[in-house]
C-alpha cells in the first residue's frame, strides 16, 4: 500500500513538471516576424516620388538648355521732312522696323507711319505691281471729302510750297533712297485711283524712280 502511494505521488509530480515545462516553452517561443504592408507600400511610394521628381527636374533642365532664345533683329530707317525755305530734305527722326519682314511689309509700315505723322491718317491704299521687271509701289490717295475741305487730300496739293512739301514727304520717305538693302524701284501716286493732275506738282503724274 505504501509503495502504491509513492508511485502515485511520483506520477503526479512528473505530470506537473511536464506541464510546467510545456507552458514555459510555449510562453518563451519567439513570435514570428511580421511586416506591416502599409509601411512597405509607403516606403516604395516615397522612393518612386523621389525618382519621379529627379526625372522631372532632369527633363526640365534639358528642355531649358535646349531652348533657344530668339531675338528680333531691327533695322533703322529715316523719316524725312522738307525744309520750306529751299525744299531740301531734312532728317526728322529715325524709325525702326523688324529686319525679318519682307520688302512689301516694310514699305507698308513706313507708308503707315508717314500718313499718320504728316497727314492725320487720311485714307489711302498700298499696292504693288511689276513694270519691266521693276517693283513699283502704288499709293492711292482716297479722297472722300469735297475739294474745298481743308482736311482733304485735294487741299494738300494746292499752293506751290505746300504741294511740293507733301509730294516729297510721300515719295522720298517711301523710296528711302539712302537705304542700301533691297527695296522697291519706284513709286506711283494716284488720286482716287486715277493719275493726279495737280498744277503745282506735275511730276506726280509720272512714276518716280528710286
Amino acid at each position: 500500500m505504501k509503495k502504491l502511494l509513492n508511485l502515485v505521488l511520483v506520477l503526479i509530480v512528473s505530470t506537473f513538471t511536464l506541464f510546467a515545462c510545456t507552458s514555459k516553452n510555449a510562453t518563451s517561443s519567439p513570435k514570428p516576424n511580421t511586416v506591416t504592408p502599409d509601411s512597405t507600400i509607403e516606403n516604395v511610394s516615397q522612393e518612386e516620388d523621389i525618382k519621379s521628381t529627379t526625372s522631372n527636374t532632369e527633363t526640365n533642365t534639358q528642355a531649358n538648355n535646349s531652348t533657344e532664345i530668339k531675338t528680333i533683329s531691327m533695322e533703322t530707317f529715316i523719316i524725312y521732312d522738307v525744309n520750306a525755305d529751299n525744299m531740301n530734305l531734312k532728317e526728322n527722326y529715325k524709325y525702326t522696323i523688324n529686319k525679318d519682314l519682307d520688302i512689301y511689309s516694310k514699305v507698308q509700315t513706313i507708308s503707315s507711319e508717314v500718313m499718320h505723322n504728316y497727314f492725320n491718317g487720311l485714307p489711302y491704299s498700298v499696292a504693288f505691281k511689276e513694270i519691266n521687271n521693276k517693283s513699283i509701289v502704288i499709293i492711292n490717295l482716297i479722297d472722300d471729302k469735297i475739294p474745298t475741305d481743308e482736311n482733304s487730300w485735294y487741299q494738300k496739293f494746292q499752293g506751290s510750297t505746300g504741294a511740293n512739301i507733301n509730294f516729297k514727304r510721300i515719295s522720298e520717305n517711301i523710296l528711302q533712297k539712302q537705304y542700301s538693302g533691297k527695296w522697291v524701284d519706284g513709286i506711283e501716286i494716284l488720286y482716287n485711283g486715277k493719275t493726279p493732275e495737280f498744277e503745282h506738282v506735275p511730276e506726280m503724274s509720272n512714276i518716280i524712280n528710286r
